[in-house]
């Protein structure tokens, strides 16, 4: 008996081996095909997908079509807006998600720069510390911080959505830790944020109502209004008056087809951004 279940268990693992192996055939075949350049793509034992390209990986839960240029454009489109990040900036990425756009700012600020990705889902946080160990050669300016920010320190839950972008502090789901935007600044000793990017699904006035910004030189924010129906979702207008109260001068606000851009507020204290967002 047992022989025959040792037996059941090798012919298991040997079929699960041969699906992700015609698995990842076929995804590498057609997103080599979609992207005109080869691609890897395959899943882990531990089920992440690996996205291998000629310049970067990311890991992701499910197969991925992004190429490394979109990553590269939405980053810069989204979160830097025009802002030009010089070698040794300090970049604080809050809601690092599985970690595509601290790869590129780990390039913009070089070797001697750093770049913090907080993310705080466990399971999404896997992910991101996947993509940087994928890309070791080119990621040791980032520091991986597994940890929720908002008002108070201490512990939260976290209920996990349908995709890893929109899990959210909630009343059930996984704990995860918490600190206030300050706390964390002072525990990694950071004195100075070239960048301070926030996309963490309406939690953004949590984070910033009681926050002391004097650290941060430019901030982008994703504020979620755009979520019709859900009150604690319309942060825009009170984040704003809030960067405002902190000194910071404001780009014109993005006219977009896609309706999340509308709700993107982008912050600066030096000399204003080279792009001229429309009004």
């Amino acid at each position: 008996m047992a022989e025959r279940s040792s037996r059941i268990a090798r012919i298991k693992t040997s079929n699960l081996a041969l699906l992700r192996l015609l698995c990842a055939t076929y995804w590498s075949i057609k997103f080599s095909v979609m992207s005109r350049s080869v691609r890897l793509v395959y899943r882990r034992k531990d089920g992440l997908v690996v996205n291998r390209q000629a310049n970067l990986t990311f890991c992701s839960f499910e197969p991925n079509s992004t190429t490394a240029t979109d990553i590269e454009r939405l980053a810069l489109d989204n979160w830097v807006g025009g802002l030009e990040l010089e070698r040794g900036a300090v970049v604080v990425d809050v809601g690092a998600g599985i970690g595509e756009d601290a790869l590129v700012f780990s390039r913009l600020v070089g070797t001697s720069g750093k770049v913090f990705a907080v993310e705080a889902h466990p399971r999404t946080y896997q992910c991101l510390e996947a993509t940087i160990r994928c890309n070791r050669n080119l990621t040791r300016n980032i520091t991986p911080v597994n940890l929720a920010l908002s008002s108070y320190c201490g512990l939260a839950k976290m209920a996990s959505g349908e995709s890893y972008l929109s899990n959210a502090l909630a009343s059930e789901g996984v704990a995860v830790r918490v600190s206030t935007l300050n706390a964390f600044f002072d525990q990694y000793q950071i004195s100075r944020v070239d960048l301070l990017k926030v996309n963490i699904e309406g939690a953004e006035w949590p984070l910033l109502e009681q926050a002391d910004l004097s650290r941060v030189v430019n901030i982008s924010i994703s504020c979620h209004d755009f979520i019709d129906g859900v009150e604690e979702m319309q942060t825009y207008d009170r984040v704003r008056a809030k960067v405002l109260a902190a000194g910071f001068s404001l780009l014109p606000r993005r006219q977009h087809a896609n309706p999340w851009i509308k709700f993107l507020l982008y912050g600066y204290r030096a000399n204003p951004p080279s792009l001229n967002h429309e009004n």
